[in-house]
């Protein structure tokens, strides 16, 4: 599990969406750009999501969270969303008319 933070909070999310969220982040800032994405996190209530803007200009820190937990609802859809949204961005096309 890690701790995501942004804007002063923090959000407990799996290692591999953490991983994937920074990625994209990263991209967006190299190409100057950003974008509102959402991922699964653990909530007081268990499975909810959180929406961030990422991308330049944008602080994104993750480190590691105190919660043992492995699992995360929804992990899965939100990595192939997030690799769907890089692949998009770095593609061929990305920026024409």
């Amino acid at each position: 599990m890690r701790s995501i933070m942004y804007a002063g909070q923090a959000v407990t999310s799996s290692d591999r969406v953490a991983i994937e969220l920074l990625a994209y982040a990263k991209s967006l800032a190299t190409h100057g750009t950003v974008d509102v994405v959402s991922i699964p996190i653990v909530g007081a209530g268990g499975a909810e999501s959180c929406d961030f803007l990422v991308g330049s200009g944008i602080a994104l820190a993750v480190g590691p969270a105190s919660d043992p937990l492995t699992d995360v609802v929804g992990a899965d859809l939100a990595i192939d969303d997030l690799r769907e949204r890089q692949a998009r961005l770095v593609g061929p096309g990305f920026g024409t008319v």
